[in-house]
């Protein structure tokens, strides 16, 4: 399909480097720069291939089938077009009385089944659930690409504006859906929330593992390459840094367990800490080992708190911009004065760890991260690994 991806610009600008410093070795020049030239033409367009894996989705559906609740629950298709006149699939599930809809979608190797049984406990609680799945996976119409993500939930919040008119649309997505619900507000007109899960920078995430995997040093020369190559083919509509920046006027939840495998808790942290809205950040009490990248189905007092926040912002006696729930003030000391470690066992000591959590300042704009760190003090279960954060 055709996208707006220009010829990766960080490969071109690693080519004029090794070129400068291969000056004083004439018979190497030639080979390294066509060694380099291969690597950006074999991975261009290589982060949707890394990222989304609409295959393995498709295998493991026979496991998930929508919840048999006759006469609880209607069922009902919703087809819609995206930007590329792709038609996709989504699936709304409602009861009688419902107010307001919360669009969910999965990680990168979930069908739309495997996504209503994960956020299975939404359902019964006053708002509707639309259940979709991107570009690609299912049944849904083209090939799975990062290019499209953004797009294929505009066109459901879309799809909704126009079936239920003043209505209030909130967001929930795991992991690689993050990246399309954090950057879905410069795209659109209004969301009254978002709630993500395993959150993440696409743009970021090459570089980001590969100082994680230090013990590969002497790769690096090759390495170095092919992340810049990644990087260069996410699209810049999903550089979440960029998109969580340019607005501050939608409460968030972030959900991340600090040993997740898959996507680096530090990051959620960051990401976090660089949006000036109003703000929440949970961490699970009872984790899903040994990934620790999808907790939801575990942990019922976050659920319980996902639930609440869902029924606040899309309700429509919901006025205020601040994150409503059952937190209580345990210090003020900042984040940047503080180490993660620290902070964890701290709060764990507490037996107290719940949640970490940016207050309104009452104009409208969330402090900055650690201004304020909350938690519940009911909390029955710290998990021993926070301790290694």
């Amino acid at each position: 399909m055709a996208t707006n991806f220009r010829a990766p610009y960080p490969g071109t600008m690693l080519i004029a480097l090794i070129q400068q410093s291969a000056s004083k070795r004439p018979a190497c020049k030639c080979g390294i720069v066509l060694l380099v030239a291969a690597l950006v033409a074999l991975l261009s367009g290589c982060a949707s291939r890394l990222m989304l894996y609409p295959e393995l989705a498709r295998s493991m559906d026979v496991f998930y089938q929508p919840p048999a609740a006759p006469g609880r629950y209607r069922l009902q298709a919703i087809t819609v077009s995206n930007d590329s006149g792709h038609e996709l699939r989504g699936l709304l599930v409602e009861s009688e009385g419902d107010v307001g809809t919360v669009i969910v979608s999965g990680g990168n190797a979930m069908s739309r089944h495997h996504t209503l049984e994960y956020y299975s406990f939404l359902l019964g609680h006053g708002f509707r659930v639309l259940v979709i799945s991107f570009q690609g996976y299912d049944d849904n119409e083209g090939r799975a690409d990062l290019h499209s993500l953004v797009g294929d939930v505009a066109a459901f919040h879309a799809d909704l504006q126009s079936r239920y008119p003043g209505e209030r649309i909130a967001y929930s997505g795991h992991s690689i859906s993050s990246a399309a619900g954090l950057c879905l507000p410069p795209r659109i007109e209004k969301l009254a929330a978002i709630m993500v899960e395993g959150a993440f920078n696409p743009k970021a995430i090459a570089y980001t593992k590969l100082k994680q995997a230090w013990y590969l040093w002497p790769l690096f020369p090759v390495l170095l390459p092919a992340a810049l190559v990644v990087s260069a083919t996410v699209p810049h509509t999903l550089d979440v840094t960029d998109c969580i920046n340019s607005y501050d006027d939608i409460p968030i939840i972030f959900v991340h367990h600090p040993n997740d495998r898959v996507t680096p808790y530090r990051q959620a942290l960051d990401l976090f800490g660089q949006y000036r809205g109003s703000k929440q950040f949970i961490v699970p009490r009872r984790a899903n080992p040994p990934h620790y990248h999808a907790n939801l189905g575990h942990d019922a007092n976050t659920q319980k708190i996902i639930i609440q926040f869902l029924q606040t912002y899309l309700s429509a006696r919901s006025q205020s911009s601040q994150i409503a729930g059952n937190l209580i003030v345990s210090g003020k000391k900042s984040l940047e004065q503080e180490s993660f470690r620290q902070i964890i066992q701290k709060l764990s000591a507490e037996n107290s760890l719940t949640a970490l959590r940016s207050c309104s300042d009452g104009n409208g704009r969330g402090r900055r991260v650690g201004d304020w760190y909350e938690s519940v003090r009911d909390s029955r279960m710290i998990d021993p690994a926070f301790q290694n954060v």
